[in-house]
């Protein structure tokens, strides 16, 4: 069913690394960009420019056009796949938006993301996965109680900027569940996320 790999790397795994890795990827920043993301984190601002038509206009359109023009063709196999369908929810406003918000309207790296996206989801659902969006019935009974388990919330509040919390829960079954089952479970959620 699906071609996913699991990549043994067990410096990801430890905590200290981690927090390492992410320090001197903050020290890299300039000061003020560490501050616009420190107020960003805690809801003080946010970094999110004002969504007129005109900017959602101009950017939908840029988007399209980096997916088309300026993304590799390496890098941007089941976008092509999904422009070669009858049907497909690739090139509605809604997703792309996503994509958009995502990355701050920074139109390259919304572009990169759709591509990275839609390879992962190729991989791990299928074809379908290009022409309509994830569905809890597409996973399969011994990932459903998976998924029921709860392990991605959503908060019944919101941060001071407006923006939904999720927690994620950790506990024994989830350690030991498979790898597959864990980046089904993540994506399928993220899908929620987004939406």
């Amino acid at each position: 069913m699906s071609t996913f790999h699991q990549h043994d790397d067990e410096e990801k795994d430890d905590p200290q690394i981690v927090d390492d890795l992410l320090s001197n990827e903050m020290l890299q920043l300039s000061m003020k960009d560490r501050n616009d993301i420190q107020e960003e984190i805690h809801g003080v601002r946010c970094l999110a420019p004002e969504e007129t038509p005109e900017l959602l206009q101009e950017s939908l359109q840029q988007l399209a056009n980096t997916l088309d023009v300026i993304i590799p063709i390496n890098e941007k196999r089941a976008y092509l796949q999904s422009q070669k369908l009858p049907k497909t929810y690739v090139n509605g406003d809604d997703f792309r938006l996503r994509f958009l918000r995502c990355e701050i309207f920074n139109v390259t790296n919304a572009a990169r993301r759709i591509a990275k996206f839609l390879d992962l989801l190729l991989e791990l659902f299928g074809d379908f996965a290009l022409q309509r969006a994830i569905r809890l019935s597409d996973f399969d009974k011994e990932e459903l109680p998976f998924i029921r388990m709860g392990h991605y919330q959503f908060m019944p509040y919101r941060d001071q900027s407006g923006r939904r919390i999720v927690t994620i829960l950790q506990n024994e079954v989830y350690d030991e569940s498979p790898p597959e089952a864990k980046v089904r479970d993540v994506s399928g959620d993220c899908i929620s996320i987004l939406q």
